[in-house]
């Protein structure tokens, strides 16, 4: 799936990432089919992060690169802004990773901060 530009946006770098079936759903869930506006939000929102000093988690050993010749379905071509792509290569070099692993576990991170919200607003129940 690509995507290229979009309001706002800001001429830049093509990049794929290969997610995995579990962010492809979130991502839908959260913030509809395209999936390359959710990775490109995630992966902002990852970069502001940074440059706003606030440390993000670390990529965990465990995270693979995702063989996209598994299932080509799971690959999002997007353009990010030069800017963000610079600090999360910046990043993902400080850390030892691929751009590819520090993406998807932008997507992760992002996620989890939206269904953190989602559950803050949902009426508690008392069984």
């Amino acid at each position: 799936m690509k995507s290229r530009g979009g309001p706002g946006s800001c001429p830049g770098e093509m990049i794929t990432v290969a997610l995995g079936p579990f962010a492809r759903l979130g991502i839908e869930k959260y913030m509809g089919d395209d999936l390359a506006i959710g990775v490109r939000k995630a992966l902002i929102h990852h970069a502001n992060k940074i440059e706003v000093g606030r440390s993000p988690l670390p990529v965990p050993n465990f995270l693979p690169d995702l063989d996209p010749r598994r299932d080509p379905r799971l690959l999002v071509s997007l353009e990010i802004d030069r800017d963000t792509e610079s600090r999360l290569e910046k990043e993902a070099l400080q850390q030892g990773t691929t751009m590819s692993q520090l993406a998807v576990h932008a997507v992760m991170g992002y996620l989890a901060e939206l269904e953190f919200l989602d559950a803050a607003l949902r009426p508690t129940r008392h069984d």
